[in-house]
C-alpha cells in the first residue's frame, strides 16, 4: 500500500523541483494570418499556413516574406498534407484541391460528398481522404481522378494512416479499418469498443488509437488483434506521439501521459495547469513539445516526464506547433504566425571597433532587441567610420530596421542606406551628400521618389552624436554641449542638447539629451569608448539595456498594450452630436487641435475640458473644380504612399468624377465608392501604399484613408490625412486615421465608418500630407496623448435624442441606484431648445463658453436634406448607427478663458517643425530614430469597434 503510494506521488511530482533551461529559441519573424494559422506544413525553403477563415500562405522560412497565397477554401482546421513538391489542401466544405507547392497554382481539385472536418494522407502516389459522409476516397495524386472510394457507414474525421502496402483508418462508430492501398478492398477490422477521436497512428508494429471513452487502445498492425488498452483521465485531445519507446498522450482534462508502447503502463504524467492546444511536436533533441490555451509552450522530457523549459507566448489564447528541425512555429490565437529557430553562438565580427548588444523595452515589457557595430571603412575616397544598427521590434506587428551610415573621421555624414521590413513591405531609403545638398531617394513596392534637400554644413545624424562628442573629447562631467542634428526622416535640421554627469559600474559618464538646454527628455549611459551601456526615455517608458548578443536575441513576450478609456460607455457613437470630456493635465490639451471642430476650455476650476461636435451641414457653397487656391500643393500632389499620379487611380477618379464639377459631390461619390468596394481587414503594415491597397482592396483605417485621399488629388481636390482617436460603444479611445477634404473649406470625411462631417466621437490631434516625411509628426500627438492619458471623465454627450450627464450619474451612483464605473449611464430627456441651466454645454458655462441646443433630424429630414444612414457591415460600428446625418444644434462659443490654439504640427517637448528630429519625432540622439517609435501609434483600428492594433513604427 504504502509503495504504490510513493509511486502516484513520484508521477504527480515528475517534472517538478528540476532546473528550467531557458527558452532556447529566438524569434525570427512573425506573419499576421488575421485568425489563427491552424493547418501547417513545412518543406524546403517554404512554410505553409492554412487558416479557419479559408486562406493558405505560403512564407520564406527565412524572413517570413509572403510567397504565395490562395483565398476561397472553408475553414481550414486539419494539417496541410505536403507531398512531391505539391501542397493537399482539404477544407471543411468537402473541397480538396492540390497546389504547386512552390507557385501555388492550383493542379486539380475535387468534392467530396460530405462536409466535415477529415484528415488527408498521401502515399504511394495517391491521397486518401476521410469525410463525414462515412466514405474513404483515393484519388490520383496526378490528376485527382478517383481510384476507389470504400463506405464505411460513419464519419472518418481522423487522419488515415498507411504502411507497406496496407491503409489503416478509424471510423465514429468505433471500427479500425485496414484496407489495401492500391484495391481499396476492406482487409479487416476491429472493434474500438468506443468511438475514435485521435488515431490511429503507428508505433513499431502497433497501431493506437484514442478513444471517446479516456481510453487508449493498441492493437497488431497486421491482425488489428488487441493488445492493450489504457484509461486515462479524459479522451485524447490530440493525435498521440511515439518517441523513443513512449506514447505521449494529451488528454483533455489538462494533463499529459507518458505510456510504455509495450504493454500500456501510465509512466508518468505531467499538469499542465491549463487545457493543452493544438498537436503535440517533437523538438530536435527529441523533446515533447505541447502547448496551452492560456498561451505558453512546454518542453518535456519523453521517458521521465521531467520538464526542460516554459515560456509564454501570448497572455491568453491558444497555439498550434509544427516543429521542422531548428525550427518551431506557432500559429497563434493573436492572429500571428510565430516563427521561432533556435539560438545558436554569434561569433564577434573580428574586424569591427566594437560591437553593442542590447534589450529594449517599452513599459518593464520586452519588445525586441538592438545591434550595433562600428568599424573603420573606406566610402569611395574617403577614410571614415562605418556605423551599422540592426533593430527587430516584435510588440503587435514585427518589424525589422537595417541603417548603415558612411561618415568621414569626423562622423561626417557621406552616405546611408536604411531599409524596413515589416511583413512582405520593404521600404528603402538612401541618401548620399555632396557638400551641403543631400540626395534622398525612397523606394517603395517598385515606386522610387527622389528628393534633394539643403542641410547645414557640419551637420551629423543622430546615431553617431555621442560617438563625435566622445572622439572630440567634450564629454566633461558637468559639461553643457549642443550639436547639430540632420534628420533624413523628416528632412530637417535641429539641435540636440547634452548635459554630461558622471556614470556608474560600465558607464563612464551620464548623458542627459533634449531639444532644449537642460530637458534631459533620453538619458543615456556610456562607456569610455561612447557605447550605449543603458538608456532611458522617461516619457513614454522606454528602456534599452546593454547585455550578452544571446540574452538581447532571447524571446521575451511584450505587456498589453495600454488603452484609454471613457469613465462611461457611449452605446451609439455615430449618433453623437456633442462631446464633452475632461482632460487631467495641461499637457493633453496641448495635444489636441483645436478648430471650429473642437476647443479646449478651462474651467474656473482650473480643469481642462474638451468639447468636441459635429460640424453643421454646410456644403451648398462648396467650391466647383479644379481648386487652385494657394498653398494646397502638399495635399494636391502624389507621395510614396498616396500614389495619386497611378494610372488606375486617375483614369477612375476621372470615372467617377464625370461632368460633375461641384467638389462636395464629387467627394460624395468617391468616398462612397471606396466604402463600397473595400473589406474591412486587420492588417499588419502600418501604410501601405495605393498600389499594394489595389492589390487586395482590403485593410484598415489607414488603407481606407490612403485610397480615399489618392482618389481625391486625382481628382484635383485638395485633401489631407486626420489623425486621432475614436470611442467605440464601450469607451474605449481607439487609434484612427480620416481625412479632410478642401471644398472651399476643410471638411471631415471618415470613407472607413461611412461618415462625412465626422460625428463627435472623433478627436482629432494632427492632420497632414502623408508623406513619409511628415508620418511623424502626424502620429507623435496621438502616441503621447496614449502614453500620458489612462481614463478620461465623460462630461456629457447629446445625440439628439438623449443627452449623458456625468455629474448626474456620478450623483446618481452616489446615492445608491447603480453601479459606478462604466456601468449603464443616466439619458436626460431632450429640451427642444437650449440655453438653459441643463442643456448640452452647461458644463462649460463656468468657463465662459455656452452651447445651444436643439434637435435631431428624423431619418427622412436627413435624407432629404442630401444624407442617408449609413449600413450593417462586418466589423463596423453598431448596426442603425447614424452616418450621415443633418446637423442639429449651434457651435460651442468659447469665453475668453479658452487657451491659445497650438498651430497645426506645433507640439510640446521639440515635437514640432522646430524641434531636433522634425515633425513629430522624440528627440532620440544616440539612438537612431527608435523612440520616435516609441511614442508614434500606427492606427490600424479603423473598422474593428475594440479591436486595436497599434503598432510602434
Amino acid at each position: 500500500m504504502i509503495r504504490g503510494l510513493c509511486g502516484v506521488v513520484l508521477l504527480l511530482l515528475s517534472g517538478i523541483g528540476a532546473a528550467q533551461a531557458p527558452f532556447p529559441y529566438a524569434l525570427q519573424w512573425k506573419h499576421f494570418t488575421r485568425t489563427p494559422a491552424t493547418a501547417l506544413a513545412w518543406g524546403d525553403s517554404l512554410v505553409y499556413a492554412g487558416e479557419g477563415e479559408g486562406l493558405v500562405s505560403a512564407l520564406r522560412q527565412q524572413d517570413g516574406t509572403q510567397v504565395w497565397q490562395r483565398r476561397g477554401y472553408g475553414p481550414l482546421r486539419r494539417p496541410l498534407v505536403l507531398a512531391g513538391g505539391q501542397v493537399l489542401v482539404a477544407d471543411a466544405w468537402g473541397r480538396v484541391e492540390v497546389l504547386a507547392a512552390s507557385a501555388g497554382a492550383p493542379l486539380w481539385s475535387a468534392q467530396r460528398q460530405g462536409w466535415g472536418e477529415a484528415g488527408a494522407a498521401v502515399e504511394a502516389g495517391r491521397c486518401f481522404l476521410g469525410s463525414a459522409d462515412g466514405w474513404l476516397y483515393a484519388l490520383s495524386a496526378a490528376d485527382g481522378v478517383e481510384a476507389w472510394r470504400l463506405y464505411t457507414g460513419a464519419s472518418l474525421p481522423s487522419r488515415p494512416w498507411a504502411s507497406q502496402g496496407q491503409l489503416y483508418t478509424a471510423a465514429r462508430s468505433g471500427q479500425l479499418l485496414q484496407v489495401d492501398l492500391v484495391s481499396g478492398t476492406r482487409l479487416g477490422q476491429a472493434d474500438t469498443q468506443s468511438p475514435v477521436v485521435a488515431g490511429p497512428v503507428g508505433a513499431e508494429d502497433r497501431l493506437v488509437v484514442g478513444c471517446a471513452d479516456g481510453y487508449v487502445r493498441a492493437f497488431r498492425r497486421q491482425s488489428l488483434a488487441s493488445i492493450w488498452q489504457q484509461r486515462l483521465g479524459a479522451p485524447l485531445q490530440a493525435e498521440p506521439v511515439w518517441v523513443q519507446d513512449r506514447l505521449v498522450c494529451l488528454a483533455g482534462n489538462g494533463w499529459i501521459y507518458g505510456l510504455d508502447l509495450s504493454r500500456g503502463e501510465v509512466k508518468w504524467r505531467f499538469a499542465l495547469e491549463a487545457k493543452g492546444s493544438g498537436p503535440l511536436a517533437i523538438g530536435p533533441a527529441g523533446e515533447v513539445l505541447v502547448a496551452t490555451d492560456q498561451g505558453e509552450i512546454l518542453a518535456l522530457e519523453p521517458r521521465s516526464g521531467r520538464l526542460l523549459w516554459r515560456q509564454q507566448v501570448l497572455a491568453r489564447g491558444g497555439l498550434y506547433l509544427l516543429a521542422a528541425g531548428p525550427w518551431l512555429y506557432a500559429g497563434a490565437a493573436d492572429g500571428y504566425l510565430y516563427a521561432f529557430r533556435l539560438q545558436q553562438p554569434i561569433p564577434p565580427n573580428q574586424v569591427a571597433a566594437w560591437e553593442n548588444w542590447q534589450e529594449v523595452f517599452a513599459r518593464g515589457a520586452k519588445t525586441g532587441y538592438k545591434y550595433q557595430m562600428l568599424r573603420s571603412d573606406r566610402f569611395q575616397e574617403t577614410t571614415g567610420w562605418h556605423f551599422l544598427e540592426e533593430e527587430v521590434s516584435w510588440a503587435g506587428g514585427f518589424v525589422r530596421r537595417h541603417f548603415e551610415l558612411w561618415t568621414d573621421l569626423g562622423y561626417r555624414p557621406l552616405a546611408f542606406v536604411e531599409q524596413r521590413r515589416e511583413e512582405s513591405q520593404l521600404l528603402e531609403v538612401v541618401g548620399a551628400w555632396e557638400g551641403d545638398q543631400v540626395r534622398l531617394e525612397q523606394h517603395l513596392d517598385g515606386r522610387t521618389v527622389q528628393r534633394q534637400v539643403t542641410t547645414e554644413t557640419g551637420a551629423v545624424l543622430a546615431e553617431v552624436a555621442l560617438l563625435k562628442l566622445v572622439r572630440e573629447n567634450r564629454t566633461q562631467v558637468g559639461r553643457h554641449d549642443s550639436l547639430r542634428i540632420f534628420d533624413p526622416s523628416s528632412e530637417t535640421t535641429g539641435t540636440l542638447y547634452v548635459d554630461f554627469e558622471a556614470g556608474e559600474g560600465e558607464a563612464a559618464f551620464l548623458a542627459r539629451l533634449g531639444s532644449e538646454p537642460g530637458g534631459g527628455d533620453v538619458l543615456c549611459w556610456l562607456d569610455a569608448q561612447g557605447r550605449q551601456v543603458h538608456r532611458q526615455v522617461p516619457l513614454v517608458g522606454g528602456e534599452e539595456v546593454r547585455v550578452s548578443a544571446a540574452q538581447a536575441c532571447a524571446w521575451g513576450m511584450p505587456g498589453p498594450d495600454k488603452g484609454v478609456w471613457l469613465d462611461y460607455p457611449v452605446p451609439a457613437p455615430a449618433k453623437i452630436e456633442r462631446l464633452v470630456l475632461e482632460l487631467p493635465s495641461h499637457l493633453l490639451g496641448l495635444l489636441v487641435v483645436q478648430d471650429e471642430r473642437q476647443q479646449v476650455v478651462e474651467g474656473m476650476d482650473g480643469r481642462l475640458r474638451l468639447a468636441v461636435q459635429r460640424l453643421e451641414d454646410r456644403h451648398r457653397d462648396a467650391a466647383r473644380l479644379p481648386i487652385l487656391a494657394p498653398g494646397l500643393e502638399p495635399f494636391l500632389q502624389p507621395s510614396l504612399y498616396v500614389q495619386s499620379d497611378d494610372p488606375r487611380i486617375r483614369e477612375l477618379a476621372a470615372e467617377l468624377r464625370g461632368q460633375e464639377r461641384d467638389a462636395w459631390q464629387v467627394v460624395l461619390r468617391l468616398q462612397r465608392w471606396v466604402y463600397d468596394r473595400m473589406t474591412p481587414t486587420e492588417t499588419a503594415v502600418r501604410f501601405k501604399s495605393t498600389a499594394e491597397i489595389l492589390a487586395e482592396m482590403e485593410g484598415t483605417c489607414s488603407e481606407y484613408t490612403v485610397l480615399f485621399l489618392s482618389l481625391c488629388r486625382a481628382a484635383g481636390i485638395p485633401a489631407r490625412a486626420c489623425a486621432g482617436l475614436v470611442a467605440s460603444p464601450s469607451g474605449m479611445l481607439i487609434p484612427h486615421l480620416w481625412a479632410e477634404v478642401y471644398v472651399g473649406y476643410w471638411a471631415s470625411v471618415d470613407p472607413t465608418w461611412d461618415e462625412v462631417e465626422v460625428d463627435a466621437v472623433h478627436i482629432q490631434f494632427s492632420a497632414g500630407d502623408l508623406a513619409p516625411q511628415t508620418v511623424g509628426r502626424l502620429n507623435s500627438p496621438v502616441g503621447l496623448f496614449l502614453a500620458f492619458a489612462d481614463t478620461l471623465k465623460l462630461g456629457e454627450y447629446f445625440t439628439g435624442e438623449t443627452r449623458f450627464l456625468g455629474e448626474a450619474e456620478g450623483l446618481f451612483v452616489q446615492a445608491g441606484a447603480g453601479p459606478p464605473g462604466r456601468g449603464s449611464p443616466v439619458f436626460l430627456p431632450t429640451p427642444d431648445a437650449g440655453g438653459g441651466a441643463g442643456s448640452p454645454g452647461a458644463l462649460l458655462s463656468g468657463a465662459g463658453g455656452r452651447a445651444t441646443g436643439g434637435r435631431q433630424r428624423g431619418r427622412g429630414a436627413a435624407e432629404a436634406a442630401g444624407g442617408q444612414t449609413s449600413r450593417s457591415r462586418t466589423g463596423r460600428r453598431s448596426p442603425g448607427a447614424t452616418g450621415r446625418t443633418g446637423r442639429t444644434g449651434g457651435r460651442l462659443r468659447p469665453g475668453p478663458a479658452l487657451l491659445p490654439a497650438p498651430r497645426r504640427g506645433v507640439q510640446p517637448f521639440g515635437l514640432g517643425p522646430g524641434g531636433p528630429l522634425g515633425p513629430g519625432a522624440l528627440w532620440p540622439p544616440g539612438g537612431g530614430r527608435s523612440a520616435c517609435r516609441q511614442v508614434s501609434v500606427a492606427t490600424h483600428t479603423g473598422s474593428h469597434g475594440d479591436q486595436e492594433r497599434r503598432m510602434a513604427h
